[in-house]
């Protein structure tokens, strides 16, 4: 497998693919950062081209998000834009690469909160719902994401009164918003 790194320059933005079981890597170089703007990364693979796909999201708060996708194929940048405005995102962590897409929560400018998921082969952004529940505690945790058994997980980690209560959020049944379900993580502190 690979691996994703990125890092960033006072003034610029970059990734290395590295392959620990060849030790073989690859830099790619990514034109100036924009300010004031967040970015969202993460790696996929595209079975329609076989070809490892990087995928960069940046948030700005005055304009839609633009859409940078990386083709270790093609050795080339191609880029596009999403209608809706997202404003920041909510976890830490690169984006989770599930069913074909990579995941992240953001939030809207009118919800909030919401999973975007970028498609790498059909290269499109979709909105996967939040259960009502977590939607609302949104506020006061802070979020992880992961694949476990083929499920999208959320994992939550927030305070009530002075103990730390992490819990799991796993949506049974990919963009079903009704099939979410909440585990308590045993915990003591």
């Amino acid at each position: 497998g690979f691996i994703l790194l990125m890092f960033t320059g006072l003034d610029s933005i970059g990734f290395i693919v590295w392959n620990p079981s060849t030790g073989l890597g690859k830099e790619i170089l990514h034109k100036p950062m924009e300010r004031s703007c967040e970015y969202l990364s993460g790696f996929g693979y595209d079975p329609s081209t076989d070809d490892y796909v990087i995928v960069n999201v940046i948030l700005s708060r005055r304009k839609h998000p633009k859409i940078e996708c990386f083709s270790l194929r093609a050795n080339s940048w191609s880029c596009t834009k999403s209608k809706a405005p997202y404003r920041e995102n909510l976890t830490f962590g690169d984006g989770v690469f599930l069913n074909g897409a990579l995941h992240w929560l953001v939030k809207p400018k009118d919800k909030v909160a919401v999973i975007i998921a970028f498609d790498v082969t059909k290269r499109t952004l979709l909105e996967i719902p939040l259960p009502h529940d977590l939607a609302i505690m949104l506020k006061f945790n802070l979020f992880r994401f992961m694949v476990r058994q083929g499920c999208l997980v959320l994992c939550s980690f927030g305070w009530k009164n002075t103990r730390l209560m992490p819990e799991m959020w796993t949506m049974k049944e990919y963009k079903v918003q009704s099939s979410w379900i909440r585990s308590l993580v045993p915990y003591k502190n």
